[in-house]
């Protein structure tokens, strides 16, 4: 009896000494696993920090890349919806008349030969409409002159409107034409702006997207 006894308490701790080492081979390639993951996800960051880094590089560099001349090329055509916004600016330059100055001093000549010579509207507005889409000429320009198209273009509501102004209160007339005004000169504003730092002004809301549109991928 005894000796069955002593059989039966080494079989069970032959069993306990199996059991424990059973967990422990089993619970230890979880660690080796997190470990695993945790360097798997510490690369994808670094892999991702990189990326955002060169690519930040990449902007920075393509801004300076545009040349001077190519800047300035895409900022004149704003004169143009410009020009066609003064009319609806009438009652801000009555309180600030030093907007008017600015603008004169900044788009006076071209105003003078925009309403001095006859057709001369029509001529400009088709020039650009050319030049828009000839891929000899810049993309980072073409880009403005369509814009500037669009910006005018959107101009011509308002002035179909002009003639119903007469009827309509004063209430009414000066928020609605100061809004306009607003709009452009903000527009006109924002785009030369950031074409004098040589980046693409492409952030105005369905104007950018439709000049995108028209001047194609090239």
């Amino acid at each position: 009896m005894k000796l069955a006894s002593l059989g039966c308490l080494l079989l069970l701790a032959l069993s306990s000494c199996y059991a424990f080492q059973s967990n422990f081979v089993h619970r230890s390639p979880p660690t080796v696993q997190v470990q695993r993951n945790y360097f798997k996800t510490y690369n994808s960051q670094a892999n991702l920090h990189r990326a955002q880094s060169s690519n930040v590089m990449k902007m920075a560099q393509d801004d300076e890349s545009v040349p001077i001349d190519e800047r300035i090329f895409a900022i004149l055509p704003y004169a143009l919806p410009l020009s066609d916004s003064i009319e609806f600016g009438r009652f801000i330059f009555a309180e600030f008349p030093l907007l008017r100055e600015l603008l004169d001093i900044f788009i006076g000549i071209f105003y003078d030969i925009y309403r001095g010579v006859p057709f001369i509207g029509l001529l400009i507005f088709l020039a650009f409409s050319v030049a828009s889409r000839t891929p000899s000429i810049p993309r980072f320009a073409r880009f403005s002159i369509q814009q500037a198209l669009l910006i005018d273009i959107a101009l011509i509501f308002p002035q179909l409107f002009g003639g119903l102004a007469k009827e309509l209160p004063l209430s009414v007339v000066e928020p609605a034409t100061n809004f306009v005004f607003y709009a452009a000169f903000a527009s006109c504003t924002y785009s030369v702006i950031s074409n004098a730092l040589g980046k693409v002004p492409n952030e105005i809301p369905l104007i950018s997207q439709s000049a995108e549109t028209s001047i194609g991928p090239f």
